[in-house]
């Protein structure tokens, strides 16, 4: 069984390690699978055995914990799913005023955000600044539904979804908002700035509340059936806090379920990190603050969610796209819009899949 976007760990009916949970580096984890690192990453994106224009391999059972399946294939006329990036900073939006609308939306100047009626959401991070990037691959997976945005609103039904994150999680949110927007189900998508989740800074900003919080807070109706989908750490340092924060999820998850049993909780991976000039053929998380802590972050928090009865939205395909972020700016972190985010659709469809 290959591991896919989306998953619940106690349907793979693979034995994992009950008890105290262990970290693991990129290192180990590829020791236990009888690797060795020289068959890391490089910049040119290819290793010996795949073509230029399939740069990721399929996994096998025994890395369900470690590689989404699927490849990444080249796709020169590739067309996305929210192809238009309406820039908050700087006005940006104003270069597309039919689509993203004249007046401004910045996404850290609200409390909640929420997708638009008549224009594409704005979005952060400087994503609609990549002027000389062409996204030219697109993710394949032959257990990731087709994306199709009419049939995944019918399958959110009236559900309300609340992403709860730092700056990265609002690149995403606002993503999905606009794929959703042909459909019109955008508008029951809100997102939150919570960059720690916990409402203590632990060595980046602090902005926010605390996640349970926010969540009571927009759902107010204790019947009503929503989905919320959180995820931390660019701005949380070090394996412990990391651990907090997870803890947080999982008690967190418990004290909403007693008062509203039809809150859905959902975790999703950190957002990859690092820059190379040509997408990489392997794990990539670059070595600038803690993002080199990202990929074993995601591998702890696979292994302990869902235990809990957490689903984990897997974007660890994008660790291959460390060619996606704006180096020109030293920015290693945010994405580049629109770019290979997109992949945030058909993962969402499957997840309200499993959910339902």
């Amino acid at each position: 069984m290959a591991l896919v976007g989306v998953y619940h760990l106690s349907s793979l009916n693979i034995p994992i390690r009950s008890g105290a949970h262990e970290w693991q580096t990129y290192n180990e984890q590829q020791a236990l699978l009888g690797r060795t690192s020289n068959n890391r990453s490089n910049d040119e994106g290819t290793s010996n055995n795949r073509s230029n224009d399939e740069v990721v391999g399929n996994t096998t059972t025994l890395e369900f914990m470690y590689l989404p399946s699927g490849k990444w294939i080249r796709d020169p006329d590739k067309k996305h799913f929210a192809p238009i990036c309406c820039g908050w900073e700087k006005a940006q939006y104003l270069e597309h005023p039919d689509e993203c609308g004249t007046y401004p939306m910045p996404m850290g100047g609200k409390p909640l955000y929420q997708g638009r009626k008549d224009f594409l959401a704005h979005t952060g991070g400087h994503g609609c600044t990549c002027t000389d990037f062409h996204d030219e691959f697109t993710w394949v997976d032959d257990d990731l539904p087709l994306f199709n945005a009419t049939q995944t609103c019918q399958k959110l039904k009236d559900r309300r979804v609340l992403m709860i994150g730092d700056s990265t999680m609002l690149q995403t949110a606002s993503t999905l908002m606009n794929t959703l927007f042909p459909a019109g189900c955008q508008t029951q998508l809100s997102t939150l700035y919570g960059d720690t989740l916990v409402g203590t800074g632990m060595g980046g900003y602090n902005r926010g509340k605390k996640w349970v919080d926010g969540v009571k807070g927009l759902f107010t109706n204790t019947t009503e059936s929503g989905i919320v989908i959180l995820s931390a750490g660019p701005h949380v340092f070090n394996r412990s806090n990391f651990e907090i924060v997870i803890n947080s999820v999982i008690e967190g998850s418990k004290d909403i379920k007693q008062t509203n049993p039809n809150i859905q909780i959902v975790w999703k991976t950190q957002q990859a990190a690092g820059c190379t000039q040509n997408i990489s053929s392997d794990i990539y998380s670059g070595n600038d603050y803690n993002h080199e802590e990202f990929y074993e972050r995601d591998v702890y928090a696979l292994s302990v969610l869902p235990q809990h009865g957490i689903h984990v939205i897997d974007m660890r395909m994008l660790y291959y796209r460390s060619d996606a972020h704006r180096s020109f700016a030293n920015d290693c972190l945010h994405f580049c819009m629109p770019g290979p985010l997109d992949v945030i659709a058909p993962l969402f469809s499957q997840l309200l899949d499993r959910l339902s």
